[in-house]
């Protein structure tokens, strides 16, 4: 792969090519080799979170420096067509690694890609992210959440692996389902959006937009049909399965940094913003049940939100080591 090509697909990827050179590209993803070559360095480029859009590594030098060092490792003068094909492969892998492993040392970049097998595995650490499947699916991972995909479905199924939560927006494919199994349980979908979260032996999936079936993975028959404003939650240790509407406000808070509180109790409150910031929230007052919240937050600090609740609820807030605490 020439650097000029690698530059193209770039500025392909950032929207900035230009009308004539959109054509060329155009022309030149009809062949499926190359199609491939840009679906890599995609699943490269938004692993790293988009963050290409404000890098442009110098790709001349770096691909000097690479054909440089293979041809004294490898001799190229003397390698066959087909080495050499070979060695332009794995320079282009290279290539795409350093750029990668450039952003993750210089950004603080919170997660791990890993490849167990046929499937790859990306995990989040204290950190937000999503990824683009080779569908066009996107999946948004919450924090400490780890899925497993392949670089790219074949067969008659998309399948993925979740531990964690994760809101998944899938690309509608009505002649290959895409599957989710996420502890014990199996989703099964054409093209919808939906929210799951597992924790320890309970699955729940929340549906936002389309139908989703919704099933344990051992018995296909303990199943529900869930359309758009319904939720389901499966505890593994009883097999039971349970059907309900979405009343929770805050369903998605982790992903769009939306807090909502109509009259809630302030226990409730608490517990939700310690599920949110990761952070103990202790009560200390009389009766605190009959202390009401009507409020919104959007991607405010914890400390900027209990600030509000204490001038509301005419509290004190103390911060400790291990957390805070609300006081009368």
């Amino acid at each position: 792969m020439k650097d000029l090509e690698l530059e193209r697909m770039v500025r392909y990827l950032k929207g900035e090519s230009g009308d004539e050179e959109q054509k060329q590209m155009d022309v030149w993803l009809q062949n499926g080799s190359n199609r491939r070559r840009l679906e890599q360095l995609k699943t490269i480029w938004k692993a790293s979170g988009d963050l290409y859009q404000n890098y442009s590594p110098n790709l001349k030098k770096a691909w000097q420096n690479i054909e440089t060092g293979i041809s004294q490792k490898q001799k190229i003068r003397s390698l066959s067509f087909r080495t050499w094909k070979w060695a332009g492969r794995a320079a282009a892998v290279l290539v795409a690694a350093v750029s990668l492993i450039w952003i993750v040392t210089h950004t603080g970049f919170d997660h791990k890609t890993l490849t167990t097998g046929l499937l790859k595995e990306f995990t989040t650490g204290s950190t937000i992210d999503s990824i683009l499947l080779s569908d066009g699916s996107v999946i948004w991972l919450n924090q400490q959440t780890t899925v497993r995909f392949p670089e790219t479905f074949a067969g008659k199924e998309r399948r993925v692996f979740l531990s964690g939560e994760a809101f998944f927006k899938v690309a509608r494919d009505v002649e290959r389902p895409f599957i989710v199994e996420a502890q014990g349980t199996m989703t099964r979908v054409l093209g919808t959006s939906f929210n799951i979260r597992t924790d320890k032996d309970k699955a729940s999936i929340a549906v936002l937009t389309g139908k989703v079936s919704f099933s344990e993975k051992e018995d296909a028959g303990n199943s529900a049909l869930l359309i758009k404003g319904e939720q389901a939650r499966f505890d593994r240790t009883h097999r039971l399965l349970t059907k309900f509407r979405i009343e929770d406000p805050n369903l998605l808070a982790w992903k769009t940094g939306i807090l909502v509180f109509n009259n809630t109790p302030l226990p409730e409150v608490a517990n939700i913003l310690s599920g949110y910031y990761h952070k103990p929230i202790a009560i200390d007052t009389p009766d605190p049940e009959l202390l009401t919240l009507s409020a919104s937050f959007e991607k405010q600090s914890i400390e900027e939100v209990l600030e509000v609740i204490s001038m509301t609820l005419d509290l004190r807030c103390e911060e400790t080591a291990e957390g805070y605490i609300l006081r009368k």
